[in-house]
Parts: C-alpha cells; structure tokens; sequence
C-alpha cells in the first residue's frame, strides 16, 4: 500500500528510527486483542483500516526496512511493502 500515514515510535540510541505507528484512516479504528479483524465488527459497526483488512498489520505497527534518522513522534508518509522476516515493513518513508 503506498502514502499511509503514521508517526515514528521507536528510534535507537543513534536516533534512527526503527519502528512506526500507522495512523488509521477516519471512520476507522484497530482492533482490539479479542476482536476478529477480517472485515471488521459487524455488531459494532466497526470498520478497520485497509491495512488490517488485508492482513498487512493487525494493531498497525511497522518495523521500518532502512532506519533513518528522525525524532521520535516525527509524522510520515510511508508505503508497505513484503518483507522475508517481517512480514509487511515500511519503506520509502516522507517526512511531513
């Protein structure tokens, strides 16, 4: 998926940014641990966002493939892409 938005949630010691947190879309919300997260809640109305519904994240959280440098809650764009360990990473990330 490509120009999600999120804020920078962890960095290193060397201020590197290694995981983020993506910002759900409006009208949207993450599920919480004891919900089913395929669609969303039906009795609830609950609908989560793109990257839950197609199984890229359940609580929106993204390891980033090349750590750069940014201050903790910096906000970016980014884009998602496969990942041989990690299932779905960020990539390509755009300060905003």
């Amino acid at each position: 998926m490509t120009d999600l938005t999120g804020f920078i949630q962890q960095c290193d010691n060397h201020g590197r940014a290694l995981v983020l947190q993506q910002i759900q879309e409006p009208g949207t919300t993450f599920p919480r641990s004891d919900e089913a997260y395929d669609t969303g809640n039906p009795f609830t109305r609950v609908t989560y966002p793109e990257t839950v519904r197609n199984g890229l994240t359940r609580t929106g959280e993204f390891q980033i493939a090349s750590p750069v440098v940014l201050a903790l809650r910096t906000r970016v764009l980014f884009d998602t892409a496969p990942s041989v360990h990690a299932g779905y990473v960020a990539v390509n990330l755009r300060a905003i």
